[in-house]
């Protein structure tokens, strides 16, 4: 659910039937935090967006013009974790787009921003396995170096890579387990709003 997607909401709470039940502080702070969570998330996708449009060019010229075949296979990882990453984002986008606000109730809405957040979360708590190309292909890297050029700086650069990996997948996985708590301040706001019109 996007920033738009909250303004809707407001509109549809304004002109609807439900603006009693929705000037609750309960909704009141749950529709702040997810217009604040979302203007951060977008922030965050451009720098995405940035760095994979610079990256995949990098990769696949790699992955066609590496010394080795070892390297080459390395790149070409790297580069279709660097794809699944993209698909990643399509996902994402479009799971927000079917948050917006179509010709629909309020309960409607925050019953598909929660269901668009759940789909949301069990993405990001995946990361481990969809990122997993592009750290083993950093580790084939580390190997290639380790048994190319120095043990030294393969083994730094494989610990490195072992190291961003776990990182990488703890953040994932925190920033779902906040998209879970997001969705169960929809859940209680949408309990609050049936709770009020019954």
């Amino acid at each position: 659910m996007n920033d738009d997607a909250v303004r809707a909401v407001w509109l549809a709470v304004q002109t609807s039937g439900d603006a009693a039940a929705m000037g609750t502080p309960t909704v009141e702070s749950v529709l702040r935090e997810e217009r604040l969570a979302n203007q951060q998330e977008r922030r965050i996708r451009f720098l995405l967006a940035v760095a994979l449009i610079a990256l995949c060019p990098v990769l696949l010229w790699a992955a066609a013009h590496g010394r080795t075949p070892l390297v080459r296979g390395a790149y070409g990882l790297m580069a279709i974790g660097v794809s699944v990453l993209v698909a990643a984002e399509w996902l994402w986008v479009r799971w927000s787009r079917q948050g917006l606000p179509g010709p629909a109730d309020t309960r409607s809405q925050l019953r598909t921003a929660v269901f668009v957040l759940a789909r949301q979360a069990d993405l990001l708590k995946m990361a481990l396995l969809w990122c997993a190309p592009i750290f083993i292909g950093a580790g084939m890297i580390a190997y290639w170096i380790a048994r190319a050029r120095s043990v030294t700086g393969g083994v730094a650069l494989g610990v490195a890579t072992g190291l961003a990996w776990v990182v990488a997948a703890a953040a994932c996985f925190a920033k779902g387990r906040a998209i879970d708590e997001r969705r169960s301040r929809l859940e209680q706001a949408l309990g609050d709003l049936s709770a009020t019109m019954s």
